[in-house]
């Protein structure tokens, strides 16, 4: 493959570009005549397409001028506009006695995760963002875009999860609910929660509008899997589920030392006491009292009351090494260990608020790694690397992003600026000076990032923004005050030049419609770096 430098020059005068980089893989084609699952969002807006999205082929750049914005958005974001919001919809939960634990996003939740940490996101053939895979809620508890879902306020994104199913995990017995709107313009179809090949819940038939607003709860249902899924899309301003909490009591009985018993909800697992007595070595818990019966260990979960045994053995020192745990100055006090000598034995890690804890050491200089094996007595030394907190902001003080960088490690989430028309970004700056982003970080700074003006009069032009997209990448400057003609050529690695077609240099407006710039594309490249 023959490696290209993109160029823009006024008549003979050339400026070489930024590196950018161009993705050659397609993106995915969402079909939505196949069944889908429940879109999470509950705005009313409809996302704007950058200036970038006009025209990605020479065929489709043979518009003079265009507005930014051009390209058209996909059937779910384009409806969200006309988009009810729920908030006004009532109706019956069943009721379930005792004590309860709800999950989910809407009104009456207070914490969140991001649904999409839990399905990943991809794009579709429209450029819209998407949920990559199926979602399975677990007992979690998620809103989507990590925006908290209150009856249809906040980030109004859509989510158009074709074909992907939501599954919702019922612990014990309960009922899940949601309420929304029906998705589509151009469908009529139901919403269905199955539980394996049996229907729970089939919902009334809804006609091709996303005026239809719903809501409803299955009747109590009992523990285990259900999907939801829906002929086509719909958006969710609530869905959650609640279950009832059963608890059981565990006794912890021994010979030597003790434990106090504990009180956890049944499916829960249970974290064990480690106990410890002088003279004795001990080797765990067990479900019967002569240590014949099953050893549990972390994975093991309650599942009614029941009474967990202590089994000692006397200590042998031919046969047993001490290991002491060194915390530094956490402040954290860990017991001796006494461990048989040539066994495995796992250290947990720690965790220390503002450091990034980074291992076991058997020695003092963090040199050599702990193998999780004991051959003899010895002192394990926990490393702790604290943590610095860059945060990037605009002049004005607003904040871009931050990031948490390790002590003597340099930046790596540098974001993307705003473009601002008339003016280049330069550099990041600390304290007003020109910062070096290879520069290890050492405490918590502020990064600002720093514009300058164009100078339209000379005889130079100056790329305002520049970026690869798929199969191809743009270049935006600003109009010449001299130029009557521009010119822009595709350098190869040969030093020749290949001038582009005029109609890929095209004119815009600004989103005020104050001003114009220009943008050239070069298309039909490979994957790659351009510089």
């Amino acid at each position: 493959m023959k490696k290209k430098k993109f160029l823009i020059g006024l008549t003979t005068a050339f400026l070489s570009l930024a590196v950018l980089t161009s993705c050659g893989s397609s993106s995915k084609n969402n079909d939505e005549s196949t069944q889908s699952s429940v879109v999470a969002t509950s705005g009313a807006t409809s996302a704007e397409a950058t200036s970038g999205d006009a025209a990605t082929s020479a065929d489709a750049a043979t518009s003079a001028e265009a507005t930014s914005g051009d390209a058209a958005t996909s059937e779910a974001e384009a409806s969200t506009s006309t988009a009810e919001s729920t908030s006004a919809i009532s109706y019956d939960v069943p009721e379930i006695e005792g004590e309860t634990s709800t999950y989910g996003f809407g009104a009456s939740y207070t914490s969140w995760q991001e649904l999409v940490t839990l399905a990943g996101t991809t794009t579709d053939k429209n450029g819209n963002t998407v949920l990559a895979k199926a979602v399975t809620i677990d007992q979690f508890n998620f809103a989507s875009n990590g925006k908290n879902r209150v009856d249809g306020e906040g980030d109004a994104s859509v989510y158009n999860t074709q074909a992907t199913n939501i599954t919702i995990t019922l612990k014990s017995r309960g009922f899940i609910a949601l309420d929304g709107n029906w998705g589509s313009t151009t469908k009529t179809g139901k919403i269905y929660i199955k539980n394996g090949s049996t229907s729970v819940y089939e919902s009334e038939t809804f006609t091709a509008s996303t005026s239809n607003i719903f809501g409803f709860a299955t009747e109590i249902l009992d523990a285990g899997t259900y999907v939801i899924s829906s002929d086509a899309s719909i958006r969710l301003n609530n869905l959650y589920y609640t279950r009832e909490v059963t608890k059981a009591t565990v006794t912890f009985q021994t010979e030597y030392s003790s434990a106090e018993s504990k009180t956890v909800e049944i499916g829960e697992a249970i974290e064990l006491p480690t106990l410890y007595q002088e003279g004795y070595v001990f080797k765990g818990w067990y479900t019967t009292n002569d240590s014949t019966g099953t050893k549990i260990d972390d994975n093991y979960k309650v599942t009614g009351n029941v009474t967990l045994y202590a089994k000692w053995i006397e200590y042998d020192p031919a046969n047993y090494a001490t290991v002491i745990f060194n915390t530094g100055d956490s402040g954290i006090e860990i017991q001796n260990a006494v461990v048989e000598i040539g066994t495995e034995y796992t250290v947990d890690p720690l965790t220390l608020d503002g450091y990034q804890f980074m291992g076991w050491f058997t020695d003092s200089n963090y040199q050599y790694a702990y193998t999780g094996t004991i051959s003899e007595s010895c002192t394990l030394y926990a490393q702790f690397i604290k943590i610095h907190t860059v945060t990037y902001k605009y002049d004005d003080g607003s904040t871009i992003s931050t990031e948490k960088v390790l002590d003597q490690d340099a930046v790596v989430e540098i974001p993307n600026v705003k473009k601002i028309y008339g003016k280049q970004f330069v550099s990041w700056t600390l304290n007003g000076e020109t910062y070096n982003t290879d520069t290890v970080v050492t405490g918590d700074i502020v990064l600002v990032a720093k514009y300058e003006t164009i100078d339209t009069t000379g005889d130079q032009v100056v790329v305002m923004n520049s970026e690869g997209y798929q199969e191809g990448l743009y270049a935006e400057f600003m109009q010449f005050d001299t130029a009557t003609e521009y010119n822009a050529y595709v350098k190869e690695t040969d030093g020749t030049y290949t001038k582009l077609d005029s109609q890929l240099i095209r004119k815009y407006k600004t989103e005020d419609g104050n001003n114009t710039y220009y943008r050239v594309d070069a298309v039909g490249l490979a994957a790659g770096t351009y510089t």
